[in-house]
């Protein structure tokens, strides 16, 4: 159905089996699409523009140039950033609906001698930390049974069957019985998945960095740089009138093993200013290969890599691309982001333990939303959040700047929020029925309108709408998450 037709639909009196149909239709839709939203909530998925993002295949070589300072000596936002990653199952919504779709929570991580760990401070790290909690036991003679325990020749009682590197005992969980610890271990896997997903403060350890794509000229004609991923994968499917399209799922950077990788062949090579060649491969114990074009070819790479990369410098041009701004783009989950997906985890924690995580959460939720808005105007640049382009050290911490230095900086003039309510109420039919926390959370993640397609800050947490007939010229509605009611249509979603 188009926009127009639709609009008509609304406007005009409806029988009551006419409102009986539509509200069926709409009913069923609705049911469609919020599962396939909930699926895809945090998870990667996305209509994004692939053309800036370079996934690494399968026994297929990828030449880079990796561009800016290593991890350990970074100064500017664009250098490679280490991420910690978490995953969690979204919850069922009752004991007939199955676990499907998992959120991603990147977490604050600190350097304690050379290893990134959660934040000791972080309430996330301390909730987990409190069911985790327990005590170290050291086996002794009551537990030999002579296969799995047995004592060795120096009469220390021993594990024979672990592979952990301390083997003269276990940790005892104190709470392994409650419902919370279950939930963060052998819960927290979707339905129809063998293994879980494990959630603790050991999460994965991803590194997302800036390259130069030497497999296309995109980088050369746009005059920017990519983001390598590990994999970028294809998901196929049909919309309602049986049309097929293509969504895509999208790994978090590279594993820090493979950066590790990468960091030895740079130091190995004694300059960064070389192209690398990273090749996937399952079949490997490290999954991943990488050399680089000065080596010899084809016993390391193809012809084919090595006439496609160079060992030079960047040029003039190329150090002028501009770079994502990894700090702003993959910042620590926020508490907002934190209550969507451990909320009813906290609550199981403080029903079941006694503790106070709920309350603190909440109450961190509101400090934070109350300093957002206060920082909302430092930030509405959304060009600045995406790319840093030619940042220098004097310009490289915009905190600071007021708004009007930020403006003269932009070559976009962003209209303010009053502008911006008096097009939403204009554009769409049902702006006004919208509640009045709706309206500023859908203001506040409003950036600007882009030939009448609303242009979010970036961010912003916004998934179509579930109802897949609401268009905005001709294109999806994408409504910010925490909005309640589409503006559109007027579809509440649940």
């Amino acid at each position: 159905m188009s926009v127009d037709v639709m609009e008509r639909t609304e406007q005009k009196e409806l029988t009551g089996q006419e409102l009986l149909d539509e509200a069926l239709r709409r009913r069923e839709a609705n049911k469609k699409e919020q599962e396939e939203k909930e699926n895809n909530f945090y998870q990667g998925w996305g209509d994004f523009n692939l053309e800036e993002y370079t996934g690494l295949e399968n026994q297929k070589e990828k030449v880079i140039r990796v561009v800016g300072n290593p991890v350990e000596v970074r100064k500017h936002s664009y250098d490679p950033l280490v991420v910690l990653e978490t995953k969690v199952v979204k919850p069922a919504k009752d004991i007939k609906t199955p676990k499907k779709g998992y959120y991603k929570i990147r977490r604050k991580y600190i350097l304690n001698k050379g290893s990134y760990e959660c934040d000791p401070q972080c309430i996330l790290t301390r909730f987990i930390n409190t069911v985790y909690e327990g005590k170290w036991i050291n086996y002794t003679e009551k537990d030999i049974d002579g296969e799995k325990i047995i004592q060795s020749s120096d009469g220390t009682i021993i594990n024979t069957k672990t592979e952990s590197r301390n083997n003269k005992g276990y940790y005892l969980h104190t709470h392994k019985d409650t419902k919370v610890y279950f939930e963060l271990t052998a819960g927290n896997k979707q339905n129809k998945e063998m293994f879980p997903v494990k959630v603790n403060n050991f999460p994965a350890r991803k590194v997302v960095m800036n390259v130069i794509d030497r497999m296309d000229d995109w980088c050369k004609v746009n005059k920017k740089t990519k983001l390598l991923m590990s994999k970028i994968t294809p998901f196929h499917s049909q919309d309602d009138e049986g049309q097929p399209f293509v969504r895509h799922f999208m790994d978090t950077g590279i594993p820090l093993s493979l950066y590790d990788m990468i960091f030895d062949q740079l130091q190995a090579n004694g300059s960064l200013d070389v192209d690398l060649v990273i090749t996937k491969d399952k079949d490997l114990r490290a999954n991943y290969k990488v050399h680089d074009v000065n080596e010899e070819a084809p016993r390391y790479i193809t012809e084919e890599s090595k006439k496609l990369g160079n060992a030079n410098p960047l040029t003039e041009e190329e150090n002028n691309y501009e770079k994502f701004n990894l700090d702003k783009r993959y910042a620590p989950s926020s508490y907002r982001e934190i209550k969507i997906a451990f909320f009813h985890l906290f609550k199981l924690c403080d029903a079941e333990l006694g503790t106070n995580f709920t309350e603190e959460l909440l109450a961190l939720v509101e400090k934070e939303k109350a300093e957002k808005g206060d920082n909302v105007q430092e930030t509405n640049n959304e060009q600045a959040q995406l790319f840093d382009s030619n940042v220098s050290e004097e310009n490289e911490d915009t905190s600071q700047a007021t708004n009007n230095e930020v403006r003269r900086e932009s070559k976009l003039e962003l209209p303010t929020q009053t502008d911006l309510a008096g097009e939403c109420s204009k554009k769409f039919l049902y702006w006004n029925e919208l509640t009045e926390e709706d309206k500023q959370n859908y203001l506040s993640a409003l950036s600007h309108f882009d030939n009448g397609f609303p242009v979010y800050k970036v961010g912003t947490d916004a998934p179509g709408c579930s109802n897949t007939a609401c268009l905005i010229e001709g294109k999806m509605t994408i409504i910010p998450h925490n909005v309640g009611r589409c503006p559109k249509c007027g579809v509440v979603f649940s």
